[in-house]
C-alpha cells in the first residue's frame, strides 16, 4: 500500500563500510526501512494535522526508530545513527519531541527517499454496483496483505479477545465494503481535493477497507477515554452507520 524507496547510494555506502558478513548491509537496511515503514503507517493511521499535511510532516518517535531500527557491524552501531552521521539520513527532524510533554518528533523525508502510494489504476467506467465488481483488479487487497495490515494495527487483538475485554478496548463497527470501495473510486476521480489531503484520505480509506475485508466487514476502533468523561478513539476514526 505504501512503500519507502531508498536511493541506491545509501545501500552502496553501507555495503562499502560493512562488507562482511555477506548481505549484512542489505539486511540492516531492510530492517531499518521496515521499522520506518511501520512507524509511518501508524503515523498516517493516527491522522495528520493541517500543518503536517501542508508541510508534508509525519509524527514519528526518533528515539524508537533509533532503538528498533537495528544495528550493523562488529561494534553494533545503530543503523539510524550511522546514516545520520554519514549524511545519509532518511528522515530529518523539523520539530523534536519531548518525553516531558509526551510528544514525538515531526519529521520529513530527505531527498534520499521516495514515498510510493500503491493505488490501482481505475478506469472511468469501473464501478461497484450492488456488490458486482466490474473489474477484477478493483481495489481489493489480497488475503496476505490484509492480514498483515490487521496485525500491524491490532497487534494485541488476540490477547484482548482471550481476556474477554473486547468491549472494554474496542468499539466494533460494521463497514459497508461496497460503499467504501465506491467512495475510494470517487476520491480517485476527484479534481477538487488537494493532492496531500487526497493521498491521506485514500490511505485511511484503504486501511479501513483492508481491515474490513480481513474481518468480513468489521472495523475495531480502539477506545481512549478522556479525563472529562468523553470517549475518543485512537488511530483512524470511523463513524459507525446507524443500526436498524
Amino acid at each position: 500500500m505504501i512503500e519507502i524507496k531508498v536511493e541506491t547510494a545509501v545501500f552502496l555506502a553501507l555495503k562499502k563500510n560493512f562488507p562482511k558478513p555477506a548481505n549484512s548491509a542489505q539486511r540492516a537496511l531492510d530492517k531499518y526501512v521496515a521499522t520506518l515503514t511501520s512507524m509511518l503507517l501508524k503515523a498516517l493511521s493516527r491522522g495528520q494535522s493541517p500543518l503536517e499535511l501542508k508541510l508534508n510532516l509525519f509524527s514519528i518517535s526518533l528515539h524508537d526508530l533509533a532503538n528498533k531500527g537495528g544495528q550493523i557491524g562488529e561494534r553494533k552501531v545503530r543503523v539510524h545513527a550511522w546514516l545520520r552521521d554519514n549524511d545519509l539520513a532518511l528522515v530529518k527532524a523539523v520539530e523534536i519531541g519531548s518525553n516531558l510533554t509526551g510528544t514525538v518528533s515531526k519529521v520529513t523525508f530527505t531527498d534520499l527517499v521516495q514515498l510510493e502510494w500503491h493505488e490501482p489504476e481505475v478506469a472511468d467506467n469501473e464501478v461497484c454496483v450492488d456488490g458486482v465488481v466490474l473489474n477484477k483488479t478493483l481495489l481489493d487487497e489480497n488475503v496476505a496483505q490484509n492480514a498483515a495490515m490487521f496485525n500491524q494495527l491490532f497487534p494485541d487483538y488476540e490477547a484482548v479477545i482471550a481476556a474477554g475485554k473486547q468491549d472494554d478496548v474496542y468499539d466494533t463497527l460494521n463497514i459497508d465494503i461496497r460503499s467504501l470501495q465506491n467512495y475510494i473510486i470517487w476520491l480517485r476521480k476527484s479534481k477538487h481535493i488537494k493532492p496531500a489531503k487526497l493521498n491521506h484520505q485514500l490511505f485511511q480509506s484503504r486501511i479501513i477497507l483492508a481491515v474490513a475485508q480481513h474481518t468480513s466487514g468489521k472495523y475495531f476502533q480502539r477506545k481512549k477515554a478522556s479525563d472529562f468523561g468523553r470517549m475518543y478513539y485512537k488511530g483512524t476514526s470511523v463513524l459507525a452507520p446507524d443500526e436498524n
